[in-house]
């Protein structure tokens, strides 16, 4: 058993061990952070990037935001613009204290060149000559009737799957940008109608989302995911293997205990297939069954000039759109 005198150099030594360690692990992070700042350490830098065609010529738009991209790709039909597929760019590089800023611009450039070296200015010009065929305007007397079918029914998602086959159209060349921007008007009014409405919050707000896709017109499937980026990106993938896909669908929720999300994943899958086997997939299909003003010969002729003359990344991008055109 430890004297007294014992036990007061035991518990003195513990201390100074305690104190010693707490001293290096205080000097290790205020060494690591001067190091970090001095660039000792490698830095990920990660943007998103596209390419496209404007009357000033060919420009890059570059985001470190994946969302922000998608937002830009999806509105572009709106705007008769036609960016590539969004490329992700990373690099790992030293970022010294006050150079960071600088670095950034830097990879952000570099960025925009190695997209430009995929997608070279014959792509652009093959392009240009099927996006600048005007587009008809056969899907307007549908969507009207569709329109008018939801009058006064203030149903959000309806209206949601509905936002969706206009959008189709004019992403199809079947619909003029003003018919589009007309009915846009309408089901934006609708939307601010329904703000009124009291949504009950919990603690968490999950959303999911899903599309529906087919090679042949008959069999479809469906992708599901709770991050609608995965949802764009996988939508992407197979629309270069030449799937037909349809737009995504969201619905969001407030849960008041995460033990709740697989009820919503479950109710959400199978109220999407309803929608779809129901209504849904028929009228889609109608949008899709119109005759493209882009003929088979002209996108063909186009096709192989892309196919000797441009990267596999172009061809795949210029493969995407005979299903988007109806062709």
């Amino acid at each position: 058993m430890m004297t007294e005198q014992e036990h007061k150099f035991s518990s003195a030594m513990r201390n100074n061990v305690r104190k010693h360690f707490h001293n290096e692990d205080l000097q290790a992070g205020v060494d690591f952070e001067k190091a970090w700042k001095l660039g000792c350490f490698d830095k990920e830098f990660m943007y998103y990037v596209v390419a496209y065609e404007t009357e000033k010529g060919i420009t890059c738009r570059v985001s470190a935001k994946e969302h922000r991209m998608q937002d830009f790709v999806y509105t572009a039909v709106e705007q008769d613009l036609y960016p590539t597929p969004i490329k992700q760019y990373i690099r790992r590089l030293p970022a010294p204290s006050g150079h960071e800023t600088k670095i950034k611009e830097l990879v952000k450039k570099e960025a925009a060149r190695k997209i430009l070296e995929q997608y070279n200015d014959i792509y652009f010009s093959c392009l240009s000559k099927l996006t600048s065929i005007e587009p008809c305007n056969t899907a307007y007397e549908l969507l009207l009737q569709w329109q008018e079918q939801l009058e006064g029914l203030y149903d959000r998602e309806l209206l949601n799957l509905f936002q969706g086959l206009v959008y189709e159209g004019l992403k199809s060349k079947v619909l003029h940008i003003r018919s589009y921007l007309e009915l846009k008007k309408w089901i934006d009014n609708v939307y601010k109608q329904l703000e009124s409405d009291i949504i009950p919050k919990g603690q968490y707000k999950k959303t999911m989302t899903a599309f529906a896709y087919t090679k042949d017109g008959m069999t479809w499937k469906y992708f599901f995911d709770a991050w609608e980026e995965v949802s764009f990106n996988k939508k992407v993938e197979l629309e270069k293997q030449g799937y037909l896909t349809t737009p995504i669908f969201a619905r969001t929720k407030w849960l008041k205990d995460m033990n709740e999300f697989r009820n919503m994943r479950e109710m959400f899958m199978s109220d999407y297939k309803a929608y779809c086997e129901q209504w849904y997939l028929s009228h889609f299909l109608l949008i899709k069954q119109i005759i493209g003003v882009i003929s088979q010969d002209i996108y063909e002729e186009q096709r192989r000039i892309v196919e000797e003359n441009c990267s596999k990344e172009a061809l795949e991008a210029f493969v995407m759109y005979k299903n988007r055109w109806n062709i």
